[in-house]
């Protein structure tokens, strides 16, 4: 009897107190630290909030990164372990492996470079000013503007003159810079901030006429040396449908590097090709491997055909061997695939 008058004595309170009751009740899980950023912060004050939470900051390295990659073609998601390390101005590392391939992906002061195996034994390579050639590329290269990069990766300070600030909700903002690449074409950079955590949350680079070439979505931010760095990076590329996720372990700030970890891979059979003679041979119609008209072909074969064809005329001896079996092309995939 006593419980029942004890439950009904409790039901009333609740009744009458309605709501009173609910908010004399707080929750863990639903409590809310005071924003870390005023919503009414003016653009360079955000821009040099951002600055000072990476200062100091030239370089860093991890050998203890998986990448998790989606992308067209693929049967099932690859995944991959390997390392990442980038230094201003330019230098960017990330080499990634299974047990079915490899991916190199880099850059230093001077060009930009991109290799897989399995896949043709060739490093495709790149200047910085010739990075939007690549989206011409039949089968799509995944890529990222170097500079842009450096900014995602905290060492390059954004520049307060560039960026103007836009509001987007109650808890972000958007800070916006536009700029022209080298053929002229107008790009939008813009950068979410989280002000509840004073986090840069997304970076997205749209093309002149407002279409996302990239979306960079940064998360898991933790102290590293002096500096927050995020540990989880989820590139996306909506033109190729292709999706990184990038999860970095253990990272060693500003330390010193080998000169040759910025240098394109190297080893007997490999070849250099510039980006800009594979779009050249593609427009003559591909390699001469295909009796049928290159008009016909999968993008794909015809990219394969136009880089043999150019690796193969560098490598012309005195007497040409015409008795050798033909060998079917490979996929042009930039990422290790099982198939």
């Amino acid at each position: 009897m006593f419980r029942m008058r004890s439950l009904v004595i409790v039901l009333l309170l609740s009744l009458l107190s309605g709501c009173r009751l609910n908010q004399l009740m707080v929750w863990p899980e639903r409590s809310s630290a005071d924003p870390v950023l005023p919503p009414t912060i003016e653009g360079a004050e955000l821009v040099a909030w951002l600055n000072s939470r990476t200062e100091g900051l030239e370089s860093w390295r991890s050998t203890d990164v998986k990448v998790h990659v989606r992308m067209p073609g693929l049967p099932m998601p690859q995944k991959l372990s390997g390392s990442l390390a980038c230094s201003a101005p330019r230098s960017f590392r990330l080499v990634a492996q299974n047990l079915v391939g490899l991916a190199d992906f880099g850059s230093n002061d001077d060009l930009c470079w991109a290799y897989a195996k399995p896949g043709e034994s060739i490093v495709l390579t790149w200047q910085h000013e010739d990075a939007g050639l690549l989206s011409m590329l039949p089968g799509g290269l995944p890529h990222l503007d170097s500079d842009w990069l450096m900014t995602i990766l905290g060492v390059a300070p954004l520049d307060p003159a560039s960026w103007r600030l836009e509001q987007d909700g109650q808890r972000t903002v958007r800070l916006v810079s536009a700029e022209s690449d080298s053929e002229g074409r107008t790009l939008e950079r813009s950068i979410l901030v989280d002000l509840v955590k004073g986090e840069a949350r997304e970076h997205v680079l749209r093309d002149g006429y407002g279409n996302v070439q990239v979306r960079a979505q940064l998360s898991d931010y933790r102290p590293q040396g002096g500096v927050d760095l995020p540990r989880i990076i989820r590139v996306n590329f909506p033109a190729t449908e292709t999706e990184l996720t990038i999860s970095i372990g253990k990272i060693s700030v500003n330390g010193p590097a080998e000169a040759r970890l910025w240098e394109p891979p190297r080893g007997d059979g490999l070849q250099q090709l510039d980006v800009r003679e594979v779009l050249a041979q593609l427009e003559r119609g591909g390699g001469p491997q295909f009796s049928e008209p290159s008009a016909t072909l999968p993008s794909e074969a015809r990219a394969n055909a136009a880089l043999r064809q150019i690796a193969e005329q560098r490598e012309l001896q005195d007497e040409p061997v015409f008795d050798a079996p033909a060998t079917p092309p490979r996929r042009f995939r930039w990422f290790p695939y099982w198939k």
